[in-house]
């Protein structure tokens, strides 16, 4: 996603710094990304780097081949919560 297409509310909350960045193991050249792989992906990375209690912000990166896609992000965006409430 583009910065303009990012929604912040409050804008107080933000420059974020020191932010984890954590990147699930998640080959995303397949075509269909289920929702339940990428939330296991998501929680695995978390728990990898002692992230997944929810007490801090961390930022995901995803290693994306080809041009992004509107379904796979609307697989990406609930599988992403998932993971992160896991």
């Amino acid at each position: 996603m583009s910065g303009s297409t990012i929604f912040v509310a409050p804008q107080s909350v933000l420059p974020l710094r020191n932010v984890p960045v954590v990147t699930p193991n998640l080959p995303l050249d397949d075509e269909t990304l289920a929702v339940e792989r990428i939330s296991e992906s998501v929680g695995a990375a978390l728990r990898r780097l002692d992230l997944d209690d929810g007490e801090r912000p961390v930022a995901l990166c995803y290693r994306w081949k080809g041009l992004g896609d509107v379904r796979a992000a609307g697989c990406l965006l609930p599988g992403n919560r998932l993971g992160s409430c896991e």
